[in-house]
C-alpha cells in the first residue's frame, strides 16, 4: 500500500515519511490503508485496525529474529543503498493536476523535469494541487487526503505522488507577516518504490522543496517542485554503503529486550487468533439467548462464545451479496 514520503506546511515545517512494505501496525484508531478486525475478550467484541491479516504471523516477523541476533553479535548493522530502475509494465502517465491554480500556465519545466526522474527511476512521478476545502472539510489529515488520491488514481505501487495544498489567506498578522499564504504539501509513494526513494533520497528531496517553497520570492510552487526533482534525480539512483553502530549496552538488557519483543507479539498471535474481518458497517451488538456473551450483528452464524445458533435477522445486501445494513 502507499505511504507518506514526507510533507511539510508553512507554519509546521517539513517531516519525514513512514516505510510502506515493512510497516507493521496495528491500532484502535482507523488509519490509511488498514482493515477492520473484531475478537472477543471477556464475552465482549474488540475492534481493532491493522494493515495486515492479525490472524497470521507476518514472515518478516518470524525472521526478524534471527537476523536480531545476528546483528547483535556483529555489533553493528550494515545497510545498502542498491537500487535497481523499476520495470515498465504499468501506465506511467504523468499527472499534473493544478485545480489550486499555482503552477502556472506553463508546466513544460516541470514536466521534463518529472520525465527525467521517470526515465532514470521507472518510478512515475506525478503533481495535484488543490485549494484547502477540497480536504479540510473531509479529512483530518493531509496524508489521508494524499494516501485517498494515490489509490482512486493508480493500479500499482510504482508512482510517486506530490500533493500540495493552498490554504486560506491567514488573518493572524504576525503569521502572515511575510506575506505568504497558508499552504502545505504531502508526498506518498507506492511501496515498490522503496528500494528506490529510500528515507534518504526523500529527505534529500523533501528539504528541497521545502527550502525553496520558502522563498516565494525566489520561485514559483511549480518551479520550487521542479529544481526539487532537479536536485534528486542526478544521485537517486547512486549506490552507497553505511554502517550504524549499535549503543554498546550489556548483552543482559538486550537480551530481556529481544524477550520482551517476542513475548508480546506471542501475546498479539494468541489474542488475535480466533479474529474475522469487521466493515464498518457492522456496529450492532445483542446478547446471545444461550449464554449471555455480546457478539457483532452480521458477523457470525453461530455464537462465538458457545457455539449456539445466532438470532435471524433481515439483512440489507448489495448487487453482489454483500451485507449493507440491518433491517431488523
Amino acid at each position: 500500500m502507499p505511504h507518506s514520503s514526507g510533507g511539510g506546511s508553512h507554519s509546521g515545517g517539513s517531516h519525514g515519511g513512514s516505510r510502506g512494505g515493512s510497516s507493521i501496525k496495528t491500532s484502535s484508531k482507523a488509519f490509511p490503508g488498514a482493515k477492520r478486525y473484531l475478537y472477543y475478550k471477556n464475552k465482549e467484541p474488540v475492534f481493532i485496525y491493522a494493515n495486515y491479516d492479525v490472524k497470521k504471523r507476518p514472515k518478516k516477523l518470524t525472521l526478524l529474529f534471527g537476523f536480531l541476533f545476528f546483528f547483535i553479535s556483529m555489533g553493528l548493522i550494515p545497510s545498502f543503498h542498491n537500487p535497481e530502475r523499476l520495470t515498465d509494465d504499468y501506465d506511467q502517465t504523468i499527472i499534473i493536476r493544478d485545480e489550486a491554480g499555482v503552477l502556472g500556465e506553463d508546466t513544460t519545466a516541470l514536466y521534463e523535469s518529472l520525465t527525467k526522474f521517470l526515465e532514470e527511476t521507472g518510478i512515475a512521478p506525478s503533481v495535484m494541487t488543490f485549494p484547502d476545502e477540497k480536504w479540510s472539510k473531509n479529512y483530518t489529515s493531509l496524508e489521508n487526503f494524499a494516501y485517498d488520491l494515490y489509490v482512486n488514481a493508480f493500479e500499482d505501487e510504482k508512482h510517486w505522488l506530490i500533493v500540495y495544498v493552498k490554504g486560506p489567506e491567514a488573518d493572524n498578522a504576525d503569521f502572515s507577516e511575510d506575506n505568504f499564504e497558508n499552504w502545505a504539501w504531502e508526498g506518498m509513494q507506492g511501496d515498490l518504490t522503496d528500494p528506490i526513494l529510500s528515507n534518504t533520497e526523500t529527505g534529500l528531496f523533501n528539504k528541497a522543496l521545502h527550502k525553496r517553497l520558502l522563498q516565494r520570492s525566489k520561485y514559483t510552487v511549480g518551479e520550487a517542485i521542479t529544481e526539487s526533482f532537479n536536485v534528486l534525480t542526478p544521485v537517486v539512483m547512486k549506490k552507497y554503503i553505511y554502517r550504524g553502530y549499535y549503543i554498546q549496552l550489556p548483552f543482559i538488557i538486550i537480551l530481556l529486550v529481544v524477550i520482551i519483543i517476542c513475548y508480546n507479539l506471542a501475546l498479539k498471535k494468541t489474542v488475535f487468533k480466533e479474529a474475522v474481518e469487521c466493515p464498518e458497517q457492522f456496529e450492532q451488538q445483542e446478547p446471545c439467548e444461550y449464554c449471555g456473551g455480546i457478539y457483532v450483528i452480521g458477523i457470525h452464524q453461530k455464537c462465538p462464545h458457545c457455539g449456539a445458533p445466532v438470532k435471524a435477522h433481515d439483512f440489507i445486501r448489495d448487487k453482489d451479496g454483500n451485507i449493507t445494513g440491518i433491517l431488523k
